[in-house]
């Protein structure tokens, strides 16, 4: 991530602007979520293994603990079938799933997704596209998805609109939230 140029980054009252390149480091592991367009996982390692490696980047050290958190995300996004499948044995939908499973292990705050259905077709990106509203909904986590997309755009509860590296406008769709609920989405198009 780069660092801003001006302005302060406040997450969970911490600004991590001014943290250190190494408790910055130790801050993404635990708190932010990344789903790439192009999945970006190990292709020697399993879906479980891709999702491990998260936790052993965040810290766990404890094998037992591993993988039971890495299945029940596997699970959690319907993949409970394809624990050890390498990532060419696995659909683009599949593999997108076992990134989002490996971004939501360590229960972070934040997930940022860029173009988490930029290389699927439009019926699995529409699967995926539910998968995380219904994973924000239940997990109360916040996604940051950038999107060229504006069909995405348009089921986000806040859009930021860039151009030129700046934010030209704000938009907050007006979608029905319960009272409970924390997470939302946000777009940036």
């Amino acid at each position: 991530m780069d660092t801003p140029t001006e302005g302060r980054i406040i997450i969970e009252q911490q600004d991590i602007t001014s943290m250190s390149e190494e408790r910055l480091a130790d801050f993404r592991a635990k708190k932010i979520g990344f789903v790439f367009q192009s999945y970006n996982l190990v292709t020697t390692m399993t879906a479980q293994e891709n999702v491990m490696m998260a936790l052993m980047c965040a810290g766990v050290k404890s094998q037992k603990e591993m993988i039971t958190k890495s299945r029940e995300m596997l699970d959690l996004v319907g993949m409970e079938e394809r624990y050890h499948h390498l990532p060419n044995q696995l659909s683009g939908g599949q593999q997108q799933r076992v990134a989002i499973a490996r971004a939501l292990v360590n229960n972070p705050t934040i997930v940022i997704a860029d173009e988490p259905t930029g290389n699927l077709d439009s019926k699995t990106g529409k699967n995926i596209l539910d998968l995380i509203f219904q994973l924000r909904d239940q997990l109360h986590m916040t996604f940051i998805i950038a999107t060229h997309d504006t069909h995405v755009a348009k089921l986000s509860d806040c859009v930021l609109k860039m151009e030129d590296g700046l934010l030209v406008q704000e938009t907050l769709n007006n979608h029905t939230k319960s009272s409970k609920q924390e997470g939302g989405i946000t777009s940036c198009y």
